[in-house]
């Protein structure tokens, strides 16, 4: 079976920092998350929580602190936490397959077989609650593309969320769809289509990452 997690999580673990954050978080917090001080955004979204240990928001917040420390652990009971406090936002579903992925990659291919339906059920939830969620369409397009099919991974269901991506923000359809082409040795589609990113959003470079 092949080990598919240490290449799809890359992506998701860069898009855990552009997760917008709520209003109801107060943004001293998250400036202290985007600058990396993440010590501190620790101890500050722990002082939240000692005030009200009902904080969801704060919750969430502290399980990409952890997330993006590398305290995997620490990052899946802070998200569970947040999901007990509220199943209705999907961003906690998005993060938490985030952070199951990021368990999966480094773990050996027994454990990947029992976390890989969870990871792909958190985004599949997320775009349930929030159907506009790019950042969880193309988590499920990563998961689909590289999984192996014993696993879920299926080319026709990457399409359809690249294609759903593609009519939410063009450009990063049109990179989705690229990278798709560019998996099957179809580069002249895959050209096409960072051509189209190009002309979608001229000041992005269509080389990066989706």
């Amino acid at each position: 079976m092949k080990r598919f997690f240490p290449t799809l999580i890359v992506p998701f673990i860069v898009l855990a920092f552009a997760i917008p954050a709520a209003g109801q978080v107060d943004s001293a917090g998250i400036r202290l998350i985007d600058q990396r001080k993440l010590d501190e955004a620790r101890s500050f979204f722990e002082g939240k929580l000692k005030a009200n240990p009902k904080d969801d928001e704060s919750q969430y917040e502290l399980a990409r602190v952890f997330l993006f420390q590398g305290k995997m652990d620490d990052a899946e009971d802070a998200i569970d936490a947040a999901l007990d406090l509220n199943e209705k936002d999907a961003r906690f579903h998005f993060l938490r397959g985030q952070i199951l992925g990021q368990i999966a990659a480094n773990a050996n291919i027994f454990k990947q077989g029992i976390l890989a339906p969870k990871v792909k059920n958190a985004f599949l939830r997320s775009v349930e609650l929030d159907s506009t969620f790019v950042e969880a369409h193309i988590g499920l397009y990563n998961y689909y593309v590289m999984a192996p099919g014993i696993m879920g991974g299926s080319d026709e269901k990457a399409l359809e969320q690249a294609g759903i991506v593609l009519r939410l923000n063009s450009y990063r359809g049109h990179i989705l769809l690229a990278n798709f082409h560019q998996r099957k040795n179809e580069f002249s589609e895959a050209e096409g289509e960072y051509k189209k990113a190009i002309s979608a959003e001229p000041k992005k470079p269509a080389a990066t990452s989706h």
